[in-house]
């Protein structure tokens, strides 16, 4: 039976919980949606569909993707307006110009087909002039402080860059080191993946079997503290080992209908082709009709680049012969998922990796693990004013809360 005289006691700290030991100051960089844009992109969901609102879960993996340093989209941003897009490099001008382009062709591919494309096109000669902007924002972070919404996504990121200023972790003496890029993502938290992927050291395997370490930062706040906390986890990814477009085959697809994500290592920023650190991007390989393909809009931001091998390049040749023939140049993965059949390789990572993992982070980034938190009894509670207690930053010890709780034990 629960002894409710503890109700005031907090969850425990999760084992491999670490806090920060410094202050961060950087500097990001904040893009808004243009109001005609935002005005645009409403009409289109309404004419398609009453009281429905602009898809924009399809378009911020493609601008991550072209924009690989941006770490945070801000949710309901096409439904309110405001900041949107929020990355740690400053955009150029032509980074903003072809981010317009990427948009419109979204538009394009998402209501061509439902309302015809002489209708989306006068919708989107409103826009085809219209400026989009960046503005700086200073980013202070005390580690004492409860962070807001952006800092959920501004630290694990920061981390991530810090700990690829280390990049090379050595798990085990039989091997060189891996070496980890941060993935272009948007959360949540930050993710590192070992690139490209490496065979296992598995003298009981008759074939190698592929895998990629991933490292996975997460911050969380915890009642009864003030500080969040940063959670790091350490997984595997495994890697397609198979062509999914044989040529010359009677059925030379093989991309099922939902589609593959495919892992890309870049140097550059495909919305201007300016140079950035290296990170590894994942988008979305379909099937199509009769060959696989890429979405519409980033086909299109990208025909004339060389930053992106072909979709069929991709579907027949990301196997590990390309991994280690070419480690410097631009190499593609396609992840393993269950619905392309059975892995050789099982999940999972060993405690000692762990170990490995922890001991890199204490030394290279400026955390230390959590400690116990230690809860104020219930009488000391009691003697401050309602006024106080209300007021407190524990927000378990306010009084209006804490009340909504007891009423659901």
């Amino acid at each position: 039976m629960t002894n409710k005289s503890n109700w005031y006691q907090t969850k425990p700290i999760e084992l491999g919980a670490w806090e920060l030991t410094e202050a961060i100051n950087q500097e990001i960089y904040e893009v808004a949606i243009p109001q005609k844009y935002l005005d645009v992109a409403w009409q289109l969901a309404r004419r398609r569909k009453k009281d429905s609102f602009p898809p924009v879960r399809s378009l911020n993996p493609l601008v991550v993707a072209s924009w690989n340093s941006t770490f945070h989209t801000v949710s309901r941003s096409w439904s309110r307006g405001g900041a949107w897009l929020y990355t740690t490099k400053q955009p150029s001008v032509q980074a903003l110009e072809n981010l317009g382009l990427l948009v419109r062709e979204w538009l394009r591919e998402e209501f061509n087909p439902s309302l015809g494309s002489d209708y989306v096109e006068d919708i989107l000669d409103r826009v085809r002039d219209v400026e989009w902007s960046s503005e700086t924002v200073p980013l202070r972070i005390n580690h004492e402080l409860p962070p807001h919404d952006i800092l959920y996504q501004a630290i694990p990121n920061y981390l991530a860059k810090l700990l690829e200023e280390n990049r090379q972790i050595q798990f085990t003496s039989a091997q060189s080191p891996l070496s980890f890029y941060r993935v272009a993502t948007c959360g949540p938290g930050a993710e590192l993946v070992s690139f490209p992927p490496r065979a296992t050291d598995d003298s009981t395997s008759r074939s190698p079997k592929y895998i990629s370490l991933v490292i996975q930062f997460r911050l969380r706040t915890l009642q009864g503290r003030t500080a969040p906390l940063i959670y790091c986890g350490l997984g595997v990814r495994r890697w397609l080992t198979w062509p999914l477009w044989i040529e010359g085959n009677q059925s030379p697809n093989r991309v099922n209908s939902s589609g593959v994500t495919v892992y890309v290592s870049s140097r550059f920023r495909w919305l201007d082709g300016e140079e950035q650190d290296p990170s590894v991007i994942p988008i979305k390989l379909y099937r199509g009709k009769e060959t696989p393909q890429f979405h519409g809009a980033l086909a299109e931001l990208l025909k004339e680049t060389n930053y992106l091998p072909s979709a069929i390049d991709i579907a027949s040749k990301s196997l590990p012969g390309s991994w280690e023939a070419n480690p410097e140049g631009i190499i593609t993965a396609i992840a393993y998922h269950s619905r392309l059949g059975k892995h050789i390789c099982k999940p999972g990572v060993s405690p000692k990796d762990i170990g490995t993992l922890n001991a890199h982070i204490a030394k290279h980034l400026p955390l230390r693990h959590a400690g116990e938190i230690v809860p104020i009894p219930i009488i000391n509670i009691q003697r401050t004013s309602p006024q106080t207690r209300e007021e407190s930053n524990v927000v378990i010890h306010r009084p209006s809360l804490a009340s909504e709780s007891l009423d659901k034990r």
